[in-house]
Order: C-alpha cells, then sequence, then structure tokens
C-alpha cells in the first residue's frame, strides 16, 4: 500500500486483523475524553476506540472524500466524526482536552521514518506536533512486518519481528521520549501503544 491507499481498498482479511489487534492494544490504553484519529478511514479503529472510550469525542482526518463518508455514515452522532483534512491542520484547530489520545494509522510508516527520511518529514513533523500536546497516549501503526526479510539490517535489527519492534521502540524513545506500553501485529503492520515521558 501506498501512503495515499484509501481505506476502502484494502483487502477484508487485513480490515479483521488490524481491528483484533486495535482493540489489543487499546485495551491497555487508559481513559481520555477525547480521541484524535488521523487517517481515520472507514472508522473501524474508531469503532474500536468507541467501545472502550464510551464516553471520549473521537475526531478523525482523512484525505478520502468517499472514507469521510462511509466513516461518518457509520457514527451519525456526536461521539465520533471525520473531516476530510490534513491531519496536521486539523490538529491545529483543537484546543487542548487535560486527558486525551491520538490514534495515527499510518498506510505505511518504518523505523526509516524515525530516523528522519526527508521525504517523510511530515509524518515526524505530525507526531512531534502531538507529542507537544501532551496526550496521555499515542498509537502508531509500522508497515515494516511484511519486508522486514528484505530491509532488516538497514533497520539496525535481527531477523525477528520482536527485535524489530524493540529497535523501534528504543528509536522512539531516543528521538521522541515515547515509553512502549504494548505492541500487537500480523503480518502487513504492527500496532504500538506509547505514552510521552512525563
Amino acid at each position: 500500500m501506498k501512503d495515499d491507499t484509501p481505506y476502502r481498498e484494502r483487502p477484508q482479511g487485513q480490515i479483521a486483523a488490524e481491528q483484533r489487534c486495535m482493540a489489543a492494544i487499546f485495551a491497555h490504553a487508559t481513559p481520555v475524553d477525547f480521541i484524535f484519529e488521523a487517517f481515520g478511514g472507514l472508522g473501524n479503529t474508531a469503532q474500536i476506540m468507541h467501545e472502550r472510550f464510551a464516553q471520549a469525542v473521537i475526531l478523525a482526518s482523512d484525505l478520502d472524500a468517499g472514507c469521510v463518508d462511509i466513516y461518518n455514515e457509520k457514527f451519525k452522532s456526536n461521539h465520533a466524526n471525520c473531516v476530510q483534512s490534513d491531519a496536521l491542520a486539523l490538529l491545529r484547530t483543537v484546543q487542548n482536552f487535560p486527558h486525551w489520545g491520538a490514534s495515527l494509522d499510518f498506510n505505511r510508516f518504518t523505523i526509516m521514518d524515525v530516523f528522519g527520511r526527508p521525504e517523510t518529514k511530515w509524518k515526524t513533523n505530525l507526531i512531534e506536533a502531538i507529542i507537544e500536546r501532551r496526550p496521555d497516549w499515542i498509537q502508531i501503526t509500522d508497515s515494516a512486518a511484511r519486508y522486514l526479510h528484505f530491509h532488516y539490517q538497514r533497520y539496525g535489527c535481527k531477523l525477528d519481528i520482536s527485535d524489530y519492534i524493540y529497535t523501534l521502540s528504543q528509536a522512539m524513545n531516543e528521538r521522541w521520549g515515547l515509553n512502549y506500553v504494548t505492541h500487537c501485529g500480523f503480518y502487513a503492520a504492527n500496532y504500538l501503544l506509547l505514552t510521552p515521558a512525563r
């Protein structure tokens, strides 16, 4: 998948596996009043978050108009809303909440982005803008699993997904002070729950 692949074009098996992983990691997240969701897609992650954090207001962004329509049709309430917008631009319109979380369900993100690839600086800019606003937790999707056997040496880890997750977590801690809480993954992606240093 490319960064701009619409979620509605993803295979159903991937969507189901992602939902199982999201449910597993959000079970470890502390309750919040507000959730900022970048790349809201079809609202599947929002459904999991709404079940876990029933009182939280969810504001999502997505660039794909079709996804936005499907997302908003799914919820039809004030609890979750998706806006067709760049994620960073939408984040800048949000007032601070005392207890909030962020879900960044990137199509493609790996440790190379943490290391600072110029062509994906927009991803690190978004992460840094979120961390500056002190969320209680942040979920980040990483897509290295599928191609780890090709790139593990570039990533600085062994050919082992657990070692990759450890290496990635250490890199995010060193760069942004994010602390690993838990993760869940399958052949296409890993979903990490992290907390900013206080």
